[in-house]
């Protein structure tokens, strides 16, 4: 069915959805990374989305998969955790620290559902004036690890910010107690 995207002010049609994507990731050979809305959706619809993508059968939505002619699960591997959630453009616009209580319980959620998934927070936010974008992966033992930080040039020796206050704003942001590998 149409729905309205209140997002990008336009009717989604929905003639291409999720099995029809798959079919053309699996002819041009690429592993995909999908996005779980945690904007006007959360924990609950990322775990059916989930569970419909990657789950053998014999529950709702792995047989709602089946019913569409997809007998075997996709088992994608990636999953990214909401997308651009400190935006104030975005509806369900979240702060940082929203962002990352909703960012770790779904990837939490996730992973019980399917262990073997890797959960992905990519995260904007301004530390000390800079911008500076964090990813994050959700592991099995409940605990989130920065693999990657880039800032902007000089943006440390700007504002005076050293590698401790770093640390801190990028313990906050990625939501999860607990030191930094």
């Amino acid at each position: 069915p149409h729905k309205l995207d209140l997002a990008w002010r336009s009717i989604e049609t929905n003639e291409f959805g999720t099995n029809e994507f798959m079919k053309w990731a699996k002819k041009t050979n690429v592993n995909p990374i999908f996005t779980v809305n945690l904007g006007t959706r959360g924990v609950e619809d990322a775990a059916h989305y989930l569970e419909y993508c990657n789950f053998p059968s014999g529950t709702q939505y792995s047989d709602m998969r089946k019913s569409h002619g997809v007998d075997e699960p996709y088992g994608i591997k990636m999953w990214c955790l909401g997308n651009e959630m400190d935006g104030s453009w975005q509806i369900g616009h979240k702060s940082a620290e929203e962002y990352g209580k909703i960012a770790a319980e779904t990837g939490k959620v996730m992973k019980l559902i399917d262990p073997d998934i890797s959960c992905l927070v990519e995260k904007l936010a301004g530390i000390g004036g800079c911008t500076v974008y964090l990813r994050c992966v959700y592991h099995k033992e409940d605990s989130m690890d920065l693999v990657e930080k880039v800032q902007e040039p000089s943006c440390s020796d700007r504002h005076g910010m050293g590698s401790e206050e770093q640390e801190q704003g990028r313990h906050h942001l990625c939501g999860f107690e607990g030191p930094l590998r």
